[in-house]
Parts: C-alpha cells; structure tokens; sequence
C-alpha cells in the first residue's frame, strides 16, 4: 500500500487513533492523501469527508468511527462510489461485535454487504503494541486477504 485516506470522528479518541495512523504510516513511507475529521453524528459532516477523501483517489481508507455511525459511514462511501469491489476499508477498531451493529442498521444486508470484508485492526494509540501492529498488519496484508466481520479473524491478524 503507498497511498491511504484517514477518516475519522472528531473527538479526543477519534483524533487520537488520527494521529497514531498518521505516524505509523509515515515510519512506513506510506502517502496519507487527507485526513478528514467529521462529527460523527450529523450525516452532512460524514457526507462531506467522504465526498473530500473521494477526490484523492485512494482504494483504501482508514477509519476511525464509534460504532453508531458505522451505517452512516458506510452508506455515505457507498452512495459516493468508493465502498465496495476494489476498496479495502480498515477499521481501527471499536466494534466488538459487528453483527450486532448490523442487525441494528436500517438495512442490515446493505451493511452487511459492505462491511464484509473490512479489515479490523485495534490500533490504540496509548497501547504499547500499536505500532508494531499496525505496522505488520500494513507490511504483510494483502488488500484480499481481509478480515470478514461476519465470519472472523482471517490469520490471526485481529488484534485483541
């Protein structure tokens, strides 16, 4: 991977998990093409990030989000054509459980379908393995070779 897009909610944690993947992808000489920061409960706010990182033409995106806001999220990627085939989607982690939060959504196979496949990294900027984490999970993970939120752990990779 030489290119990522950062979106992520704005807050204290949000903004923390931001800047922790904005270092490590720099040791890694990795391209973040924007960061884009939005309130994760106004639909415009996620609309308009993902609308901006659109415009940067990257296939991944790295996002940092509460749980609630995944549908939002999702959708807005969806409607802006950058979710789904050809898209890795890397979630730093706070869905425990994703089927849970699918089964809430207003349309649990629309989210179903376009979760499925992302890649779900914990990547906590105050724990002491982050970096070598994130760092490993980005040197040695093919864009396929994803982890399946309905299905589980896809080599070990998911973080605990």
């Amino acid at each position: 991977w030489t290119s990522v897009c950062v979106l992520y909610q704005d807050d204290q944690w949000g903004s923390g998990i931001a800047e922790a993947v904005l270092k490590e992808a720099g040791t890694l000489n990795i391209n973040v093409a924007t960061a884009q920061k939005f309130t994760y409960t106004d639909d415009a706010s996620i609309r308009n990030a993902v609308d901006v990182a659109k415009r940067y033409g990257t296939r991944i995106y790295v996002f940092a989000v509460l749980e609630e806001a995944w549908e939002k999220l999702f959708f807005a990627a969806e409607d802006a054509g950058i979710a789904g085939p050809g898209f890795v989607w890397v979630n730093t982690g706070t869905v425990d459980d994703p089927s849970e939060t699918i089964s809430r959504s207003t349309d649990p196979s629309r989210l179903q379908r376009l979760v499925t496949g992302v890649l779900d990294v914990r990547v906590q900027p105050f724990l002491p393995r982050t970096a070598e984490t994130f760092n490993r999970i980005l040197r040695e993970t093919r864009a396929e070779d994803v982890y399946d939120p309905v299905l589980g752990d896809l080599a070990g990779l998911r973080e605990r």
